[in-house]
């Protein structure tokens, strides 16, 4: 079944399955959004998806999936637990923090991510 959603004017291909994203996640961007379940994404949800889009369009996706799996371990190491680990990746950061504002796009700068490379997510 083809399933599609857009976001910030990002049209998205939707495919649900029984292995992506790994349990306690609602979605993950690999191009693709990977769901158990479509009716878990939100507008909220498909805006911070968009915003990784644009991270990873402006980093040749390669560099965006290398900085992201490096960035997690040297936060990882820093905090020694992985969910603060998570939350500290800057494009994370840029992602949640910004994905209510309905004219982010419009708005973002190109690397904006970059303000949150030294930050650590505080509870």
């Amino acid at each position: 079944m083809k399933i599609y959603k857009t976001a910030y004017n990002i049209r998205f291909r939707i495919i649900e399955n029984g292995l992506l994203p790994p349990e306690g996640f609602s979605a993950i961007n690999l191009g693709w959004i990977f769901t158990r379940d479509e009716r878990l994404l939100s507008d909220n949800l498909m805006r911070h998806e968009a915003i990784h889009t644009l991270q990873a369009r402006e980093m040749l996706y390669i560099f965006h999936f290398l900085l992201y799996g490096l960035e997690y371990l040297v936060k990882l190491c820093i905090c020694r637990n992985a969910d603060t680990a998570y939350k500290s990746i800057s494009t994370e950061q840029e992602a949640y923090y910004n994905s209510r504002n309905l004219n982010y796009r419009e708005e973002r700068k190109w690397y904006a991510f970059r303000k949150y490379l030294f930050k650590m997510y505080k509870k």
